[in-house]
C-alpha cells in the first residue's frame, strides 16, 4: 500500500505497555509503509487481529480518509482494512457490508486517480469473490483487463497476479482460449511465475 497522509496521532497512540506487543501506532506505521509483499502484508494484519487491534485500525483509516478526502492512498488503505473486517467476522450477512464499504473506498480512490493500481487491483479481487448470484464477474474481469492495458508490458513482479487473475476469471466463465491466452501472454513477460506456469501446465495435461 503507497504511503499518503499522516495517521491522526490521537489515534497512532501506543495501546500495549507490554513489551514487545504490538502497539496502534507500530501496526499503522507498518500498513502505511512500503515494500511488503502481498503475502507478509496479509500475515501483518493476522497479527493485528489476533492483537485486538482491528477495529482501531480501521477507524485511525476512516478518519484519515475523512480528513484526506482527495488522497487516493487514503481511501485504498480504507478498502483494504474494510476487507480485514469482512475477513474477520465469518460467514453472514455482515459480509455483504464490509464488502460494500470497501467497493466504494476503492471507487473513490480511483475517481480521484483513474491510474491507481492498488486500488483497481484491490476492486477487482475483491469483485471477483462475490457469489455468482450477483454477478461482479463481468465487472472484475473489466476491471483486470483495464490493469493489463495499464501495465502496458511491464515486468513488475506484482503485475504477474493480474494475468495470473484475468485467466483465472475467463476460465471461470468458460472462455477457455481466453484464459489460455492471457496466462501465455503473462508467462512471456514472468518466464518464472510458478502460478502461470502451473496453469498452463494443468491446461496442457488435461487435453
Amino acid at each position: 500500500v503507497a504511503q499518503g497522509g499522516a495517521v491522526p496521532a490521537a489515534a497512532a497512540r501506543a495501546e500495549s505497555d507490554t513489551p514487545g506487543a504490538l502497539t496502534l501506532e507500530d501496526a499503522l506505521a507498518r500498513l502505511q509503509a512500503d515494500g511488503m509483499t502481498e503475502n507478509e502484508r496479509q500475515a501483518f494484519w493476522k497479527d493485528v487481529r489476533e492483537a485486538g487491534l482491528l477495529d482501531e485500525v480501521v477507524s485511525a483509516f476512516e478518519e484519515r480518509a475523512e480528513d484526506d478526502p482527495l488522497n487516493p492512498d487514503a481511501q485504498h488503505d480504507l478498502g483494504g482494512a474494510y476487507l480485514q473486517k469482512l475477513f474477520a467476522v465469518g460467514n453472514g450477512p455482515e459480509q455483504g457490508i464490509w464488502a460494500t464499504k470497501a467497493d466504494k473506498a476503492f471507487d473513490a480512490a480511483l475517481a480521484i486517480d483513474p491510474t491507481h493500481w492498488d486500488a483497481r487491483f484491490s476492486k477487482a479481487v475483491s469483485l471477483s469473490f462475490w457469489p455468482p448470484i450477483f454477478g461482479k464477474q463481468a465487472a472484475a474481469i473489466q476491471h483486470f483487463e483495464t490493469l493489463v492495458e495499464q501495465q502496458g508490458g511491464s515486468n513488475d513482479p506484482r503485475y504477474a497476479q493480474t494475468h495470473y487473475l484475468l485467466g483465472n476469471m475467463y476460465q471461470q466463465s468458460g472462455k477457455t482460449e481466453q484464459a489460455i491466452a492471457t496466462w501465455q501472454a503473462g508467462l512471456k513477460i514472468f518466464p518464472n511465475d510458478p502460478q502461470l506456469a502451473a496453469q498452463l501446465g494443468l491446461h496442457k495435461g488435461k487435453q
